[in-house]
């Protein structure tokens, strides 16, 4: 449901989607009505005449109308870092059934005439309980898989997502790549010109260069797995430096909290970056103080860092 009220910008308990003023800003347009541009891969994007001839930018990202759509709902959890690696940084062998070997099987023969009790739910002749507790429970159980709601949800946050602008600029000979919220869809259409699934093929040469050029690298969806993708952070330039706008426990789950930003990602990307990764919850906006843990790790910040007062975090290129 979360989801789906995010994708759509509709009110969730009163409070909307994360994405609700960026969705009505959309449809209302700006006060001062700028001209409004919608770019795809290979796109010339047009610049403010100031900045010509000072930054230049080039659109690696969505994939064109034209090509079908099969990039927009792609995804690849074998190259995302919460498939492949877990929070302990080793790789993850997947899950392990709980109840293996002989000595766990049973028929129902081995239980006692009143565990299925609690899912008697009619009567027969004479006031006698049928005996349907098995098949009333088998339909409890298949009630609680994810319905089609969820799964359509799924697919149109993964679809939005993957039309993020991807763009690579370029300034005062420094280049710095943006991915915005793009998923695997996205990353695979500038990567390879085709929907990938399964272990990676290897990226483009083009790509290894783009990657491999970078001086900044903006996290992709608040350091999300299916957002940064694992062959994009171990193809970084190893002298770049990174930002990553997140707060530990505001995205995902409850149950999650550490799933935005995932914990095997971040740590992935200061070591890609020789810890040149920065986080926004190091420094108190507003009424937000830092992160606790992250105020520790300001003192491991490498030359060049400096945080001169609040809300921002500066590094010189």
């Amino acid at each position: 449901m979360r989801k789906a009220e995010n994708a759509l910008g509709a009110s969730g308990n009163g409070g909307g989607g994360s994405n609700a003023k960026a969705l009505k800003l959309l449809q209302s347009g700006f006060k001062n009505k700028p001209p409004v541009y919608y770019y795809q891969g290979g796109d010339d994007p047009t610049l403010p005449g100031e900045l010509q001839g000072m930054i230049t930018a080039e659109i690696l990202g969505p994939s064109p109308i034209d090509s079908g759509g099969e990039f927009l709902a792609s995804d690849n959890k074998k190259e995302q870092y919460l498939a492949a690696v877990g929070d302990n940084g080793l790789p993850d062998t997947g899950h392990v059934p709980p109840f293996e070997g002989a000595k766990w099987k049973a028929s129902a023969a081995d239980y006692p005439s009143d565990t299925f009790n609690e899912f008697d739910t009619a009567t027969g002749e004479g006031g006698a309980r049928k005996r349907n507790g098995p098949i009333q429970l088998e339909s409890t159980l298949a009630g609680m898989q994810p319905d089609a709601l969820a799964a359509a949800a799924d697919k149109l946050d993964g679809t939005l997502n993957n039309q993020s602008l991807v763009v690579l600029f370029t300034c005062l000979g420094k280049k710095l790549l943006f991915v915005g919220d793009a998923q695997w869809g996205n990353w695979a259409y500038w990567w390879y010109g085709k929907a990938v699934t399964g272990a990676d093929p290897g990226i483009s040469e083009r790509a290894k260069d783009i990657l491999g050029s970078i001086d900044f690298y903006k996290v992709g969806h608040h350091g999300s797995t299916n957002a940064n993708p694992i062959p994009a952070v171990a193809a970084l330039n190893k002298g770049c430096a990174s930002m990553c706008s997140t707060a530990t426990g505001a995205y995902g789950s409850p149950a999650t909290k550490r799933e935005v930003p995932r914990t095997a990602l971040m740590d992935a990307l200061e070591k890609q970056t020789g810890n040149r990764l920065v986080r926004s919850d190091w420094v108190k906006a507003g009424d937000n103080e830092p992160d606790k843990e992250a105020r520790e790790e300001l003192a491991d910040l490498p030359s060049g860092f400096t945080t001169p007062g609040d809300l921002y975090i500066d590094y010189i290129l």
